[in-house]
């Protein structure tokens, strides 16, 4: 009962779902059900032409059987090129194929100059395909169709197929760049032919299907996702390839750790750039003073100042440690004599701060990686990252905060809450532990530059706790990203200094901002997915 009076009946439901679909996450039943009784199959017209463009870097005979088999029932397909070291067995099992399916076989090198003849030139789209499959029958007339709305590069969800069962689906969240070191992320694109031609005009020393993926979407103006699964992979992908020397020749700085999934590239800090943690508090002298020594007992390769917003503070325990830190050195503190607001407080608190770098921290937060500041400020102050947020941990080391969806809870939640960090299974969403675009981050650790700040007009004061999401939804929309990077990792002990839950005003004004922002869902998230569990699972019924 306690639990239902403090988080609410409908966050308390919810969190009961959501540990039910953590238990149930590896039950293939479910993905079934959702075929069965979810799966949408659009009829869609296709008459663009296409050509084909396969990666073959190990050849398995009776699975490339298996995947011509299925081109064959593409009526507006072009050309076929497969690309192989091994090209008298690919040419061997492409002997059957019907007469108006004009392959070609040939290595890596002939590539460039085979699709510069002008015949090709006439084509309208490629497909890029890393990964053997099979295609879903309404596929290309998807596909196309989302290249007709301007898109000049589409990807889709996929699954795994063997002995015609589906499994292991990968509902896919809209474009991430942070992703792209992933090989599962976009095994398989449809790439507009003026892309392609760009791409191997500019691009050399394509060695295989992951680098001229990663070449298309780097170029493209407009990528675009498709929520539909329409391929089928037959086999897993193969290990990520495409990052090999990538941080040397880009010039960025590689900070990838043994448990990252994929490299960590982070654009190094130009210029002397001081860093303003700005720190809200009212008494709760003990966890305050933890969470000050935990900033301090690290090194940096930045001028830091720690701001606290003192909120009213009666207890002569608080007051004097307060005074007593600033005597040393250690603080500054800023009296805030009004009722708890945290977007006055942080706007309060930016405008007297004297960083580039703003971190808005919690009193009830712990640091615990020691370059916790690089990487933030790295990020932060990346050309398009609007915010960053990181990996938040309750004190047994379950998640707290690992991103923002829209729609959780009818308003906005965190996903993957309570989920442990380590021994993950398999995925159907994006691991909490690769860091990935989101559509807000909690302002519990949030970091931004000033420019961002004042791009926006701050924050929203009508808000009295929801404002970091509305931050969030507003630096989205002037293009800017907001990243997840669980590269940084914080314990965070969550409302030990308030309620939980938000008030009745900040739902009304949180309400009309998501209805402008992100009206038909979080474009981060992945319509297949339900909405009634924080941990990720395939929707029951198709109207959920």
């Amino acid at each position: 009962m306690t639990t239902v009076l403090s988080n609410g009946v409908r966050a308390t439901i919810g969190e009961l779902v959501s540990r039910a679909a953590y238990i149930r996450r590896s039950d293939p039943s479910l993905y079934r059900n959702w075929i069965k009784n979810v799966e949408r199959r659009p009829a869609v017209r296709f008459d663009a032409k296409m050509s084909v463009i396969v990666f073959l870097a190990e050849v398995d005979t009776k699975l490339l059987e298996i995947f011509l088999t299925g081109l064959q029932k593409i009526s507006s397909l072009q050309k076929l090129y497969l690309i192989t070291n091994e090209i008298n067995r690919v040419q061997f099992a492409t002997m059957d194929l019907p007469e108006d399916l004009d392959a070609e076989v040939c290595n890596v090198a002939a590539l460039g100059t085979l699709l510069n003849s002008n015949e090709v030139k006439k084509c309208h789209h490629f497909v890029v395909i890393d990964t053997l499959c099979q295609f879903a029958e309404e596929c290309f007339g998807v596909l196309e169709r989302q290249m007709r709305t301007g898109a000049d590069i589409v990807f889709s969800d996929h699954d795994y197929i063997a002995n015609d069962q589906r499994y292991d689906p990968y509902f896919k969240p809209g474009y991430s760049p942070e992703l792209l070191f992933d090989p599962a992320y976009a095994p398989v694109i449809v790439v507009r032919s003026e892309l392609m031609y760009k791409v191997l005009r500019q691009t050399e020393n394509i060695l295989t299907g992951q680098e001229l993926i990663m070449a298309c979407f780097k170029n493209a103006m407009k990528p675009a996702h498709v929520g539909h699964v329409l391929m089928h992979l037959l086999h897993p992908v193969l290990a990520p390839r495409a990052f090999r020397d990538y941080a040397n020749m880009t010039h960025l700085i590689n900070k990838t750790t043994d448990s990252s999934h994929y490299p960590e590239l982070y654009e190094p800090v130009s210029g002397n750039v001081v860093v303003s943690i700005i720190i809200p508090t009212r008494n709760m002298v003990g966890l305050l003073r933890d969470c000050v020594d935990s900033i301090l007992r690290h090194l940096y390769h930045f001028d830091v100042e720690i701001l606290i917003l003192d909120n009213r503070s009666d207890d002569p325990e608080t007051l004097a440690w307060l005074e007593h830190s600033v005597e040393k050195g250690d603080v500054k503190v800023i009296r805030c004599d009004y009722p708890f607001n945290w977007s006055r407080l942080s706007n309060d608190g930016i405008n007297q701060a004297e960083g580039e770098l703003i971190i808005l921290l919690n009193n009830d937060t712990l640091v615990i990686t020691p370059d916790w500041l690089d990487r933030l400020a790295m990020l932060g102050m990346s050309k398009g990252i609007g915010t960053v947020g990181p990996l938040l941990m309750y004190p047994d080391k379950t998640i707290q905060h690992a991103g923002v969806v829209a729609g959780f809870g009818g308003f906005a939640d965190h996903i993957y809450m309570g989920e442990a960090t380590a021994n993950r299974p398999a995925e159907i969403f994006v691991s909490p532990m690769i860091r990935r675009d989101v559509l807000a981050n909690t302002g519990a650790c949030l970091a931004f530059s000033k420019k961002t700040h004042g791009l926006v007009e701050g924050f929203d004061e009508s808000f009295t706790v929801a404002g970091d999401v509305d931050f969030c939804l507003r630096v989205f929309e002037k293009d800017l990203r907001n990243i997840f990077d669980p590269g940084t990792s914080l314990i965070h002990y969550e409302s030990r200094t308030r309620h939980k839950g938000l008030p009745e005003e900040d739902k009304t004004y949180l309400r009309s901002v998501l209805d402008r922002v992100c009206p038909k869902g979080d474009p981060f998230f992945n319509e297949n997915i339900t909405l009634s569990s924080r941990s990720p699972m395939p929707r029951l019924w198709a109207d959920q």
